[in-house]
């Protein structure tokens, strides 16, 4: 998949916490620009297995920025933080 002209977020769609990140990206992005994909979609299958990933891994998070760089995992997460301007860091979880 190449030629894409907006950044997209590649995530697990089954896992809470991964839909929960999914639903914060969608509140926060401003711009409205940034696409999810689930790897267990057509889409983001294809996404992982042009990156030379697994495509049905949930341990994984890609994100696709529209010049074609890519991050991978907590980079990711960090990497959409600062395109939303705010961390998307999930919160402390009591006694963990």
């Amino acid at each position: 998949m190449t030629g894409q002209t907006y950044p997209i977020a590649v995530m697990d769609g089954t896992c809470a916490l991964c839909a929960f990140g999914a639903k914060i990206v969608h509140r926060l992005d401003r711009s409205g620009d940034i696409r999810i994909a689930p790897i267990q979609g057509e889409t983001g299958a294809a996404l992982m297995r042009d990156h030379g990933l697994a495509p049905f891994n949930p341990d994984l998070w890609l994100f696709i920025e529209e010049d074609g760089t890519v991050t991978r995992d907590l980079d990711a997460l960090i990497r959409l933080g600062q395109r939303t301007a705010t961390p998307v860091i999930p919160p402390k979880i009591s006694g963990v």
